[in-house]
Order: C-alpha cells, then sequence, then structure tokens
C-alpha cells in the first residue's frame, strides 16, 4: 500500500518527503547513519518517530560517542527502541508494528550487501564484496573495483568519499601515472544542528 519505504535513489526519497510532515507517526527500521538522519529530518518536520535498532545507535563507534547521539535524539524527541526488530504488517491505513501500535508509514533502513553478481559471473574473487588490492586490481588484472562494493585490502567502506579517492586512485593507475596513498577514511553526518565528522577509522 505503499506505507513502507526504503532508501535507494532520489525517487525513494521523493516518495517519503511527500509523507512526512506535522502529525505523522513515522517508524524507522536501523540505527545506522541513514536511520538515524532519517529521524532527525522527520522530528524537522513534526513528524513523531519511533527508531528501532537491534543494538545500539552506530555500533562500529565507540560507546560513548554513540551514547551522546543517542541521548541528543532523545532529547529532540526520537523514541528510541534497542532489541531484535519487531514484526510488523503493513495494511491500507497503517502499518502495525507488533508491541508498538500504529504508524503512518515504516521506513526500513537496516543495511544492504554488496552487489557482486556480476563479478561473482565474471569469476572474480568475493570477500565481502569484491576483492581487490590497494589499487583497485582485482583477481583478474584485467578489472578494477572501487566504491561500496570493493573490499580493497581488506577494507570496505559505504562513502561517497571513498568512492571519489578510490576513483582518483584507478585512473591514475590506468594511465600509469604515480599514484598517491589513499587518504585516510573520512565521513561527515548532519543531524539536528549536529554536524558529526569523522576522519580515519573509528576503531
Amino acid at each position: 500500500h505503499g506505507r513502507v519505504h526504503r532508501i535507494r535513489s532520489i525517487e525513494d526519497a521523493r516518495a517519503l518527503h511527500t509523507v512526512l510532515g506535522p502529525g505523522v507517526r513515522l517508524a524507522i527500521f536501523g540505527g545506522g547513519w541513514l536511520g538515524l538522519e532519517l529521524a532527525a529530518v522527520a522530528r524537522g518536520q513534526g513528524a513523531a518517530v519511533q527508531l528501532h535498532s537491534r543494538g545500539r545507535i552506530l555500533g562500529r563507534l565507540p560507546a560513548g560517542v554513540s551514547e551522546y547521539i543517542a541521548a541528543r535524539h532523545r532529547a529532540e524527541g526520537v523514541d528510541l527502541d534497542f532489541g531484535p526488530l519487531p514484526d510488523f504488517t503493513e495494511r491500507r491505513d497503517a502499518v502495525e508494528v507488533a508491541g508498538h501500535g500504529r504508524f503512518d508509514a515504516l521506513v526500513v533502513a537496516i543495511g544492504m550487501d554488496p552487489n557482486d553478481k556480476l563479478a561473482r559471473e565474471a569469476g572474480l574473487e568475493i570477500d565481502n564484496g569484491i576483492k581487490a588490492d590497494v589499487g583497485g586490481m582485482t583477481s583478474d588484472p584485467a578489472i578494477f573495483a572501487l566504491g561500496d562494493v570493493a573490499n580493497w585490502a581488506g577494507r570496505r567502506i559505504e562513502s561517497w568519499h571513498n568512492a571519489n579517492d578510490q576513483a582518483q586512485v584507478v585512473a591514475r593507475r590506468l594511465l600509469g601515472v604515480a599514484t598517491l596513498p589513499m587518504p585516510q577514511p573520512r565521513f561527515w553526518s548532519q543531524q539536528f544542528d549536529m554536524l558529526i565528522q569523522i576522519a580515519g577509522l573509528p576503531d
């Protein structure tokens, strides 16, 4: 019935945008960056938000950082629920989340698996994405991989910054130009009036 959403494209975002507004009840499954950013945007538009996370939010970050961000969301009126994700039923007039009531919409933001189908069909080595060296070369020296699906030397980072940096490394390598070392991973997120910035790996 169009009440369960995911965010994979600009069209998905626009469809959700038409739903949000004052008085709307929104459930979000997922305590990662996307779920939290959606919660902040929805609260800013006057929606009531309940966010469900299988563990503490942003579980890859140090616990103190995670707790700080969780406290800020609570202060902004986001209802946080930790534990197994509840069952839900989508009906014509609402989404019923088991044990939590009825919502106007539900966003499922529980992460995604790397789409390595084409790489598998090409016979490339796979390990949490397309396995590549620090310059993007896969197990086939004629094929390079970069972006969210690429696992460079045991590290797969889902960030547009990382994809841009990898593209420059691969381009220089293909052109035979001296390659530069990859910059430290970096990431940012805007939630309410917090600008959260990360440089390097959280662990």
